[in-house]
């Protein structure tokens, strides 16, 4: 485990063969999707803390699509003001690190303004967690109710976080790095106007669920500006749910169960050990924005907090409609609060 594995293939391999340790599945490795992943936008260059590498408020709480080197040893780059067309079509847009570790005392900001639709889109994201196999989980269901097939499509969650409970630490000098946190798809099914489902589709018909574990693995989460809380050492990071090639057709809809897992990370990906991550989800949630109960007054919506139900209660019960997931395609946002900080 000293030196990393030469590709995603063989690193699962591997990882499978520490069934004592991982309790392994198979993985389709196959695909050869690249997703473009997040980072955050900046309008300045980096700027040292000279404190503990926690991140400094700089004017806004969103982030922008940016497209970054493919090598693990590269930084975290911000982006200045342009938005990329197209989401999880890219063959060389990978998320890399270097100095995206626990030792970081670069200052990631976000622009003071983000791209969102003339009109929200007629949709909703309806959720509910549960807990299976000792992993917590969440059920998400997603309805296209436009006219239009929706593509390019990515979930944004908001939690609260220190950084060694979610932010993702290079190896160094050959050796493997971790992911805290890191998200899995586990079922994807689409539902058609009528009920009938089938498995998770691309616009050509073909299987969708390779593509998104893969963008899912490459993913890390990120931190806001502005977010920062010096008392608890906690920032507000953004958890990306990339649909990569799935589609949801017009008057359809997803089930997207995934699940929050500790792991590794070599070669630009994530492999889980289907172990608890670092950062866990609790029920009741009083602090993470995507999961917590909301008022009117406060934040523009009453909202009950997540749900924590059996894994299966969305096929036979109403799920409660999430305002606090966000939704953007092609980099706009078109449903969904993020956190006004």
């Amino acid at each position: 485990m000293n030196c990393l594995f030469k590709s995603k293939r063989t690193l699962s391999a591997a990882l499978c063969g520490l069934a004592f340790l991982t309790g392994c599945s198979d993985v389709n490795l196959d695909a050869n999707e690249n997703v473009i992943v997040e980072e955050l936008s900046s309008s300045s260059h980096k700027q040292n803390t000279g404190s503990s590498g926690q991140i400094e408020a700089e004017s806004s709480s969103e982030l922008n699509e940016a497209e970054s080197s493919s090598s693990e040893k590269s930084k975290i780059e911000s982006s200045t003001d342009s938005i990329p067309e197209t989401i999880g079509t890219s063959s060389s847009s990978e998320i890399s690190l270097q100095d995206y570790s626990s030792s970081s005392n670069d200052v990631v900001s976000s622009s003071s303004w983000e791209l969102v639709a003339e009109k929200l889109y007629d949709m909703e994201v309806r959720s509910y967690q549960y807990e299976f196999g000792g992993l917590d989980f969440l059920q998400l269901r997603i309805v296209n109710n436009e006219e239009f097939i929706l593509d390019s499509v990515e979930l944004r969650l908001y939690a609260k976080a220190k950084p060694e409970e979610i932010k993702v630490v290079a190896g160094v000098d050959d050796k493997i790095g971790s992911c805290p946190l890191l998200v899995d798809a586990d079922i994807c099914q689409a539902y058609d106007e009528n009920g009938f489902n089938q498995p998770c589709l691309g616009k050509n018909g073909e299987y969708a669920d390779a593509s998104m574990r893969g963008a899912m693995r490459e993913v890390v989460p990120l931190p806001l500006t502005n977010s920062y809380d010096p008392v608890t050492g906690e920032s507000v990071w953004v958890i990306t749910v990339p649909l990569a090639s799935a589609v949801i057709n017009s008057k359809s809809s997803m089930r997207l169960d995934v699940g929050f897992s500790y792991g590794i990370y070599a070669n630009d990906w994530c492999e889980t050990f289907r172990q608890p991550a670092k950062k866990r989800f609790l029920i009741p949630n009083e602090k993470d924005w995507s999961w917590m109960p909301h008022s009117a007054d406060v934040d523009g919506i009453d909202y009950v907090g997540m749900p924590q139900e059996d894994k299966d209660y969305g096929d036979v019960a109403d799920v409660p409609i999430n305002p606090f997931i966000a939704v953007y395609r092609n980099g706009v946002r078109i449903w969904g609060n993020p956190p006004k900080l």
